[in-house]
């Protein structure tokens, strides 16, 4: 009976080992085997009591063969879904970097809009131009009862048409000369053609007079045209040539004034006071029609230079569009299997994230599901058996529980979610996430021996779940100060050497290898941000630092001096970290030249992709920061410790010590301080964890941030 039931277990389990079949079925037909809820002395006892069976060594040794076999099964099945899940992950981290880009359309239109909104501001400005005209009006045959406004109000009757299109010539010319020079857009040259009206005011009445002797009236006056705007009245236009009793000049063009006047039959007296107002104003107002010339320009220069700028940008972006558009459309259908819609890209990209969401949950899900399947083994412990047998057995097996419980009954998953929250990459990425379990199956297997019993004892486990978030030897935590919040990672104590091993490629003649022993301290889980320390600065009144044109709120603050950094830090009650705490840190445990491996790619960090390290391949160069998270964190859940931005360290730059420390502080004094990570334009191996640069503390630049250290 016995060796029926080895047989039958032999065969269950190399055939569900070899195809892939849930652990708890092939051990179904063991007949001492235990679930949760009877995990007791007395259950174990009658179990025994009732199955009283005992295997040899050699059906043991096959045993373990088989089980070693089984679990190699169950673990590359969760390094497979491990592997699945970091591919769901980082399609969807590629996704979300492309999240800034959605919005190209919307630049397009915003683009457009305000290349609308400058036409219609030079189009404004121009109905706005005014040219003065210098008028001279003559009448003959005057009553003299006649009143003289009266007669000046039918003067203007008269020249208003004439004065209109003297000036709206002049107007022409001069915006043809300036379109044929200055080759600004067709569109301001049709919209003068096709708008051109006159509006007139008189602006200055120099003199008038009635002689009634000859039976003249007389008026010279400075006059005001709008030629883009159209008057409220309308008048008849005058031919002043078949009229012999009109004289209407425009004293800025005539050049013999007195010839055509004398022609006319007017006396000289009149020819004379007429003339001396002419010399009087006439230099003025051709001066000030030159100003308005000026200014006519101007509007419309500049305002072809706005619309020039804004049609390469627009041409920029519809370009850029294809690309960006094409970009996330592979993405999408690399790792999704939504349909992409040209014309509703951001619907698209929504319904992608919330698929992988999906797959990243199922596999997450499922990871569990096999590590649940997985054996947990205690071979052969040796059982005296001076007394009850089975009362030993039972103890034994149920301490073996104990002992499993407290070896494996909490796991660490890695959880490659990549989720934006806010719109902002704020959310935990590349972290891990601490399970319970609890023994769910026990297998018992008695085994006879010279001085008592061999007992081999399998226990399978079921999650029961979360405990809390966290990274491998960290947890996070929240502080607030001042109303600005932080996300902290505890980093535990912990000793490490310090420095690069002189085989490393491109290492620095000052990064000698030591060792250093830290206390545990908690690091800011991302690099400060401008939108943190834009409060700083609205709270003391200090100067905000530029952005290089690139953006605030979530991305990195840059031009900070040391200075900077270190008054943000005591503002918020914490300090700048020690060279060798960021080293600490930025390795998270690697002894590799970076926290990812022998290699850094664009990818993972944001730095100068076209000099790439060690001969690696190229990546991409942004040329600007990125905001903080948009790459995966280190081990320890610390975002952006390579490239993005030098940080700023605590300690003044000089010579490491080549004996063991604790707690260092760097040099007691010095000219430059410590900046630790490279940034945006640094090439790879810039980006080391060992490489070491210094800036005066005063300095600042575009590359400059830093993150803080808090105080336990």
């Amino acid at each position: 009976m016995k060796k029926l039931i080895i047989a039958t277990f032999i065969l269950f389990l190399t055939f569900f080992v070899e195809n892939n079949i849930l652990a708890q079925n092939f051990l179904q037909t063991h007949p001492l085997k235990a679930s949760s809820g009877l995990f007791t002395q007395s259950n174990i006892e009658t179990l025994l009591n009732t199955h009283q069976v005992e295997y040899t060594n050699t059906e043991i040794e096959k045993l373990k063969t088989d089980i070693a076999d089984y679990n190699a099964n169950v673990k590359a099945n969760i390094e497979r879904i491990v592997s699945e899940r970091q591919v769901l992950s980082d399609g969807k981290l590629r996704l979300i970097q492309k999240k800034d880009e959605l919005n190209i359309q919307q630049q397009i239109d915003e683009a457009q809009k305000n290349h609308a909104q400058i036409k219609s501001e030079v189009k404004a400005s121009l109905n706005d131009i005014s040219y003065k005209g210098f008028i001279i009006y003559i009448k003959k045959n005057v009553n003299m009862y006649s009143d003289p406004m009266q007669l000046i109000a039918a003067a203007k009757k008269d020249f208003i048409p004439y004065s209109v299109e003297t000036v709206r010539g002049s107007f022409i010319t001069s915006i043809t000369e300036l379109h044929q020079k200055e080759g600004f857009n067709d569109e301001f040259y049709n919209y003068v053609k096709e708008e051109i009206s006159g509006q007139l005011s008189v602006e200055k009445n120099y003199n008038h007079a009635k002689d009634n002797l000859s039976k003249i009236f007389w008026y010279v006056c400075k006059v005001d045209v709008k030629p883009l705007k159209k008057n409220i009245e309308t008048y008849q236009t005058t031919d002043f040539n078949t009229r012999t009793d009109i004289v209407v000049l425009d004293a800025l063009k005539e050049t013999n004034i007195t010839a055509v006047l004398q022609q006319k039959g007017v006396p000289e007296n009149i020819i004379s006071e007429i003339n001396a107002i002419v010399q009087t104003n006439k230099i003025s107002i051709i001066a000030e029609n030159n100003s308005i010339k000026s200014r006519e320009r101007d509007i419309i220069i500049n305002g072809q230079q706005k619309l020039d700028e804004l049609d390469f940008r627009i041409r920029e972006l519809q370009n850029k569009k294809a690309g960006v558009y094409k970009n996330i459309q592979s993405i999408i259908e690399q790792n999704s299997r939504v349909v992409f819609d040209i014309n509703n890209v951001k619907a698209s990209f929504d319904k992608a994230v919330a698929e992988i969401n999906q797959k990243i949950q199922r596999n997450i899900e499922e990871e569990i599901n096999w590590r649940d399947k997985e054996l947990f083994v205690e071979w052969q412990r040796s059982i005296a058996t001076t007394g009850n047998p089975i009362a030993a057995i039972a103890s034994n097996v149920l301490e073996v529980k104990k002992q499993h419980e407290t070896a494996y009954g909490v796991f660490e998953q890695y959880i490659a979610v990549n989720e934006i929250k806010n719109d902002n990459f704020t959310a935990q990425r590349g972290s891990t996430r601490e399970l319970s379990r609890n023994v769910n199956q026990l297998y018992v297997f008695p085994q006879p021996s010279q001085n008592g019993i061999l007992l081999t004892v399998l226990t399978q486990f079921k999650t029961l779940g979360e405990t809390q978030f966290s990274s491998s030897i960290s947890s996070n935590q929240t502080i607030t100060v001042n109303g600005v919040n932080f996300e902290m990672v505890a980093i535990k104590a912990g000793t490490f050497t310090m420095g690069s091993p002189a085989s490393e490629v491109n290492r620095g003649g000052d990064e000698t290898q030591h060792q250093v022993t830290l206390s545990a301290f908690k690091m800011s889980k991302y690099e400060v941000t401008f939108e943190q320390y834009d409060l700083f600065c609205d709270a003391t009144g200090r100067s905000k630092p530029d952005d290089a044109g690139w953006g605030r709120g979530n991305r990195p603050v840059i031009n900070v001096s040391w200075d900077d950094a270190t008054a943000f830090a005591e503002w918020m009650g914490c300090r700048l970290p020690t060279e060798a705490e960021w080293e600490y840190a930025c390795r998270a445990g690697t002894t590799t030249p970076f926290s990812t491996g022998n290699n850094l790619t664009s990818s993972q960090a944001n730095y100068n992709g076209n000099d790439p390290y060690n001969n690696n391949a190229k990546g991409e160069y942004r040329e600007k920061t990125m905001p903080v998270g948009s790459f995966a964190a280190n081990a320890y859940g610390l975002f952006d410790m390579h490239g993005n931005v030098w940080e700023w360290c605590s300690d003044w730059y000089g010579d490491y010590s080549t004996s063991a420390q604790t707690n260092p502080k760097g040099a007691s004094s010095g000219s430059y301080r410590v900046c630790r990570g490279g940034s945006w334009s640094s090439d790879t191996r810039n980006c080391r964890a060992a490489r070491r640069t210094s800036f005066p503390p005063d300095d600042s630049s575009i590359g400059l941030g830093f993150r803080l250290v808090s105080p336990k």
